[in-house]
């Protein structure tokens, strides 16, 4: 059996696609930051749930696009809010939508004596703020890139239909494979 390859992918920001010019990203790393309590009674220590790490990603676009230089700076108080395209869901929905979409490859489907390939979507939805812009080297003759920094405060992941994972930093909400994680937490504080 094969694995499952992202033959390609598409990045969209507040709904503007960028084929063709976005060359990278570095996907947020989801990490459950821990620490470890020693217990009376209890041989070994445990790790406590004590929240999530930050969530960050980084992005490369093949051009100095103004439209995304504009995106620098935190949403509070900046102009980022007055764009078209954002609309009040609550916290999830504030800030820079940026939305993923790609097709991973299935090649190990067998039809009689033909491999068959099946496509399955794989989207990604992240909102949050442009932190930092990184405008590279200038050579002559080859293509000024950019990377550009994200901080977020939401993060969904849909493999094929299935919406594995879901995290809303500012309502304090992390759903994984169905699973709310943190509502009895959330129901103690709010």
């Amino acid at each position: 059996m094969l694995p499952k390859v992202l033959k390609n992918f598409n990045l969209f920001i507040n709904g503007r696609g960028y084929a063709g010019r976005v060359d990278e990203i570095s996907l947020p790393t989801l990490a459950i930051r821990t620490e470890e309590f020693q217990l009376g009674g209890l041989d070994t220590p445990l790790q406590m749930d004590m929240g999530m790490d930050k969530l960050e990603c980084q992005l490369t676009l093949r051009e100095y696009d103004p439209e995304v230089i504009k995106l620098l700076g935190l949403i509070n108080g900046s102009n980022v809010s007055k764009l078209p395209g954002l609309v009040g869901l609550g916290a999830a929905g504030e800030g820079i939508g940026f939305t993923l979409r790609g097709g991973l490859s299935d090649e190990s489907v067998t039809v009689g004596q033909k491999t068959d390939i099946d496509i399955i979507p794989v989207i990604v939805h992240l909102r949050g703020a442009v932190i930092e812009l990184d405008f590279g080297q200038w050579k002559a003759g080859q293509n000024a890139a950019f990377t550009a920094r994200l901080t977020l405060w939401y993060y969904s992941l849909n493999i094929d239909g299935d919406a594995l994972i879901e995290i809303d930093v500012n309502n304090m909400y992390r759903k994984i494979d169905g699973v709310e994680q943190v509502r009895a937490l959330k129901g103690t504080v709010f």
